[in-house]
């Protein structure tokens, strides 16, 4: 019995293992493509195949290197490329003079070309360096379905009220306002290093965690490429009916950089968009002539990269912090006794209400008048890469984003369920930390 026993929950052990190391196995493949590749053909100088011929990539910002042979029709493949650059890509093979060809650059999920000749010899000579115009991957015949790719000088290049690098999702001409090919936005799948970054409760309008506050997932800054694929081929992405939204976050490479900005905005930026507009009710349409005084949004923060044993393990950090305040549009103004607004609210009867909760209630209730809205957004990033061993290497990332809004219920129609005015201290505010 004990023999039977053991037997049984051995064999259930091994079944749990196993269904484990699948769901384990089916998640990873789901995660999708972070990377790219280098593909191509090492012939000699009367174009036959050089078979066996030794490639290097190197990556000569950060040192990191992969190596494959060239099989025997002389092609070979170098998968798993983290994206960026200038790569090297050397051959060697015995009776033949060593080639190379530098300046190469790979993108996300692309596809790079590369055809090296070599030359026969009898013995080593100097190294042969190769000029040759590489193949454009966004024209390339491996490519697998209409995408947009974003690289890092285009992100750094175009202008971003909001610094959230969702807003470039409208250079992809299928994109309107993250709607991509006409879906809602929730049925989007956006991923950062391989990872799933949606909202899941639904309520943002963004697609992403925090978007009810104005929260971005990330700091552009963060942020070296992305691609937004609409109808892929490759059976690696999926998860989605809408668009994927691929992104990769930078790294830090064999020299030291850093950066400082800041971005501010307010009231006295730019031409007045204040208009005196209608008055119903003592309430102002679209907006009073004083609405705008106290508006202000300002972004600033800093990035710090470099190695910290060269060659083998490189940092990248970067704080970026928001804070915005705005104005709250709809108030009661006002002294009179037939001034009136909000289901025939009047500034005497408001007055007495908050007269009377100070005296009984103790308690400072706010103002029925104009209040501000605040937002702050505070994002931390930080990224450790090494290399393990050559062609393979570990990432170390931790983000940190943490946003909240106060919001207050001042409605303007009869039609809302929640009917009802909030004064200044009333309301409620929304917290988010990822």
């Amino acid at each position: 019995m004990k023999q039977g026993i053991s037997r049984r929950l051995l064999s259930r052990v091994i079944s749990i293992v196993a269904v484990a190391t699948l769901a384990v196995s089916g998640s990873l493949f789901a995660q999708g493509v972070t990377t790219g590749s280098v593909r191509g053909r090492v012939t000699d100088e009367a174009g036959n195949p050089v078979v066996g011929a030794m490639l290097t990539l190197t990556n000569t910002s950060n040192g990191l290197r992969y190596s494959v042979p060239s099989r025997e029709d002389g092609l070979f493949s170098i998968e798993n490329v983290t994206p960026g650059g200038p790569f090297t890509l050397a051959s060697r093979a015995i009776g033949y003079r060593p080639a190379a060809q530098s300046g190469i650059r790979v993108g996300l999920s692309q596809v790079v070309e590369v055809e090296l000749k070599m030359s026969a010899a009898a013995v080593e000579l100097s190294t042969l360096t190769v000029t040759a115009e590489a193949s454009n991957p966004l024209t390339s015949t491996s490519r697998t379905g209409a995408a947009t790719y974003l690289s890092d000088s285009l992100i750094s290049s175009l202008p971003s009220l909001g610094r959230n690098f969702t807003d470039f999702l409208s250079a992809a001409p299928q994109v309107n306002s993250s709607s991509v090919g006409g879906q809602n936005n929730r049925y989007n799948n956006i991923q950062i290093d391989g990872g799933v970054n949606n909202d899941l409760f639904g309520l943002g309008s963004t697609g992403t965690p925090g978007g009810q506050v104005g929260e971005r997932p990330i700091s552009v800054e963060a942020v070296k490429e992305f691609q937004v694929l609409i109808a892929p081929f490759d059976v690696r992405q999926g998860g989605f009916t809408g668009g994927l939204v691929n992104a990769i976050t930078k790294s830090g490479t064999n020299q030291f950089h850093g950066s400082l900005f800041f971005f501010g905005q307010n009231q006295n930026t730019g031409r007045s968009v204040v208009q005196r507009g209608t008055v119903v009710g003592n309430v102002c349409n679209p907006l009073c002539p004083d609405t705008l005084k106290s508006f202000h949004e300002y972004q600033y923060g800093a990035t710090l990269s470099g190695p910290i044993i060269r060659d083998r393990l490189q940092f990248f950090a970067t704080g970026d912090l928001k804070s915005r305040q705005a104005p709250f549009l709809q108030y009661l103004s006002g002294n009179a006794a037939s001034d009136s607004t909000f289901y025939g609210i009047k500034t005497t009867t408001a007055d007495s209400v908050v007269a009377w909760v100070k005296n009984n209630l103790h308690v400072d209730p706010g103002t029925y008048s104009k209040v501000n809205q605040n937002s702050p957004d505070h994002d931390f990033f930080v990224k450790l890469s090494g290399q393990v061993t050559e062609g393979s290497q570990i990432e170390l990332t931790w983000n940190s984003v943490k946003a909240s809004q106060n919001s207050l219920i001042r409605n303007t129609t009869y039609s809302c369920c929640r009917d009802a005015f909030e004064l200044g201290n009333s309301g409620y505010e929304i917290d988010n930390t990822t």
